[in-house]
């Protein structure tokens, strides 16, 4: 009734194995191209994790003091911390990089700060509003 492949599929693990290869090789090249050292994925991730250590342990402790407040009840402070970094981290590589296409003139920077700590505000500290 159905036909038995004649070849047999790869497994999630081996295509997972070479697409990490495949990501390291990618990264070797990129990393030795910028002169930093790095020999796989794994270790800028842990060169990344260093650098964002600290941002997000303060960024976790504000939320605990805002949680004892009553702000982001059931929520994880730690879990909360990780993307506001990864946020913070990624708009700055991105104003880095300059205005991008759809931007003829880049904001300045007091307008960035502006939206960032608006944005850090407001995550943290948003009261919920009840349904009526």
């Amino acid at each position: 009734m159905f036909e038995q492949p004649t070849r047999r599929a790869h497994t999630p693990t081996d295509r997972g194995r070479r697409t990490q290869a495949t990501i390291d090789a990618a990264a070797r090249t990129v990393v030795a191209r910028k002169g930093i050292l790095a020999t796989t994925v794994a270790d800028i991730a842990a060169e990344w994790a260093e650098i964002c250590a600290n941002p997000t342990s303060f960024i976790t402790e504000t939320v605990r003091r805002a949680k004892s407040e009553g702000y982001c009840a059931g929520d994880d402070p730690h879990l909360i911390a990780v993307p506001i970094v990864a946020m913070f981290n990624q708009f700055c590589c991105l104003r880095l990089a300059g205005p991008g296409p759809r931007l003829t003139v880049p904001p300045d920077d007091q307008t960035c700060i502006d939206t960032l700590a608006n944005i850090f505000y407001r995550a943290i500290y948003y009261e919920e509003v009840r349904p009526r």
